[in-house]
């Protein structure tokens, strides 16, 4: 399905669609259900399906489980003991928002987190040129498999694509520290829409 898979989790925020990307243990389920929490609507956790068609990038959004660690599912309001856990030991536990609508939407944004840096406090900053691709290329790989599966001619013009087409900027977090407020709000300014819409318990 689609033309490009992105290692994120999109979010409809007020009247735009922004993707939040990462690598494992960035905060992307965490972030995306934060935003949730907020009033905005999740249309896909973790893997984001893309294709490209009116100059632009597009994605279908589809029912998905987030899978959440136990600070995760408490930073959000979730009893995690309450949830299903998941299989093979792992220590995630399963979270079955609504349902998204199945109408597409295009891409406006993608956020990038990166945590685990030698910052002291959350900054964002706008990616331009080849960094726009150089930081789309380690979330859309899926570990090496989609310049195999595609072809890598294919694929790198398809992540081009991408970095044309679609802006992109990198939120930096302080390492070993709970930051989760101040990178929504980051977010929802980029957005343009802090404030917009009210603050809502996420049900357990």
């Amino acid at each position: 399905r689609g033309d490009l898979s992105l290692h994120a989790a999109t979010m409809a925020i007020g009247d735009k669609t922004i993707a939040v990307a990462g690598h494992r243990g960035a905060g992307k389920s965490t972030t995306a259900m934060g935003l949730r929490n907020r009033g905005h609507q999740l249309l896909v956790d973790d893997v984001t399906l893309i294709e490209f068609h009116d100059g632009a990038a597009w994605t279908t959004p589809y029912p998905r489980n987030v899978h959440l660690l136990p600070d995760a599912a408490a930073a959000v309001g979730l009893d995690f003991d309450a949830l299903p856990m998941l299989a093979g030991g792992r220590v995630k536990a399963a979270f079955r928002a609504e349902d998204p609508p199945a109408e597409p939407r295009r891409i406006d944004h993608i956020v990038v987190l990166a945590p685990g840096l030698d910052a002291q406090s959350v900054t964002v900053t706008e990616a331009r040129g080849a960094e726009r691709l150089a930081m789309l290329v380690g979330h859309t790989r899926r570990d090496g498999i989609a310049p195999l599966v595609l072809g890598h001619s294919r694929y790198f013009s398809l992540l081009a694509r991408l970095a044309d087409t679609t802006g992109v900027s990198v939120i930096r977090r302080p390492r070993d520290t709970w930051t989760l407020d101040a990178v929504l709000n980051a977010i929802e300014d980029l957005s343009g829409a802090s404030e917009t819409l009210p603050a809502r318990t996420i049900p357990a």
